[in-house]
């Protein structure tokens, strides 16, 4: 009990080390969190004496604007410095307002407070809306609501501090998040691979000991996959926006353009899903036949190797950013010819067949090779994309 104990608190104790280790050795989440940090400081100092000569009575108000305005993405800086500014000069005018019409602190506070709430519900203040009702709240408070001067003063600190805060988030290392989008993408399409391969051993194996809600689990649960992918591919997106840090030279690069990410994880998307249809097909075979009338095995074995010719397919994204399309574009030319010739074949076939149990064996041959044809065209018409991006270049 004690050496667990000791076991676990030691790796408790480490992990600030490792943290701090990765932070100076990789350019990854740890040393970007550590440049946000000292970007936040360096934005409130200055601004804080700024302020002071300005106003030293509440100088903290510029510090604070600058702080608050230090957000992920340029886009969101810019968004913020607009919400921050229209929701204190809303606050501000409420206060005034207010103080005028009831001539008593108190309602004045309560009728500024309510109605700054309420306006600050507007999605389009966004996190800052609720700093409307706060703001008149706080010129009341102090007493001054009714003083102009002192109102505009504390605008005018509000607005050197998101302005300062907005300028160092723009120009000081703006955050890029493209790191997180490589990996995600990466990682997806090797769990994607790997279903894929999966299912076709499946395949080749006795259907009799099918277990179609595993692989219906495992498609729908690979869709969290995707959207956890899909959510960092659009942060990447929205990072690059009105980002200067990806405009110079060595960063403008198409390849590793976050849009390309996230034509990569909507073709494993349709990847994925197109599994799933496949599950679906096989486990209401499972349900309405009997093994009288199982796929044919030279079918299995057929369509199993087309699956794995997919998966190879798949692996490529795993080099993402780079691709070597040329030899996978051959591949999946003759995946999808041999799609189409089978089901001129198939349809040959049904028309030879009688009895509802070969016609309902057919249906869900027909079934898996559309899903198969759906997926390959994902991945191929992604793939032919990117070539012509390349030869664009």
């Amino acid at each position: 009990m004690k050496v667990g104990f000791i076991r676990r608190l030691a790796e408790l104790s480490y992990q600030p080390v490792g943290w701090l280790r990765a932070a100076i050795t990789d350019s990854g989440r740890e040393r970007e969190g550590v440049i946000q940090a000292a970007k936040m400081a360096g934005a409130a100092v200055v601004s804080w004496l700024i302020a002071r000569e300005i106003g030293p009575s509440q100088s903290f108000i510029a510090p604070y604007a600058a702080v608050f305005l230090m957000s992920e993405t340029v886009l969101r800086s810019l968004l913020g410095v607009a919400q921050q500014l229209s929701a204190l000069v809303l606050g501000v005018l409420l206060a005034f307002v207010s103080i005028k019409v009831t001539g008593e602190p108190v309602l004045a506070m309560g009728l500024a407070v309510f109605l700054g709430m309420l306006i600050g519900q507007w999605h389009q203040f966004g996190g800052s809306g609720v700093w409307i009702g706060i703001t008149a709240l706080l010129m009341l408070g102090y007493g001054t609501a009714d003083q102009q001067g002192f109102l505009l003063l504390r605008v005018g600190e509000s607005a050197i501090g998101a302005g300062i805060g907005a300028a160092v988030n723009i120009f000081v290392l703006p955050p890029v998040h493209l790191r997180d989008t490589q990996y995600a993408a990466r990682e997806l399409s090797r769990e994607v691979g790997s279903l894929v391969r999966g299912f076709a051993e499946s395949i080749r194996a006795d259907l009799s000991r099918y277990d179609p809600r595993s692989w219906l689990r495992r498609a729908r649960a690979m869709q969290f996959s995707v959207r956890k992918a899909d959510d960092a591919a659009r942060r990447a997106r929205e990072g690059a926006r009105f980002n200067p840090r990806w405009h110079l030279p060595r960063r403008h690069v198409r390849s590793t353009s976050p849009a390309r990410y996230l034509a990569a994880i909507g073709a494993l998307q349709v990847i994925v899903d197109q599994v799933q249809r496949m599950a679906e097909a096989l486990a209401w075979l499972q349900r309405m036949q009997d093994t009288d009338a199982p796929l044919e095995s030279p079918f299995k074995e057929r369509f199993a190797g087309a699956l794995d010719d997919l998966a190879a397919a798949i692996d490529g994204y795993e080099r993402l950013p780079v691709l070597d399309s040329g030899s996978l574009d051959r591949r999946l030319a003759a995946l999808l010819g041999w799609i189409r010739d089978e089901r001129v074949a198939l349809g040959e076939r049904s028309q030879r067949d009688s009895g509802d149990g070969i016609i309902g064996v057919r249906g869900v041959e027909t079934t898996l090779l559309l899903a198969l044809e759906q997926a390959g065209h994902a991945i191929s018409d992604d793939y032919a994309r990117r070539d012509n991006q390349s030869v664009e270049r």
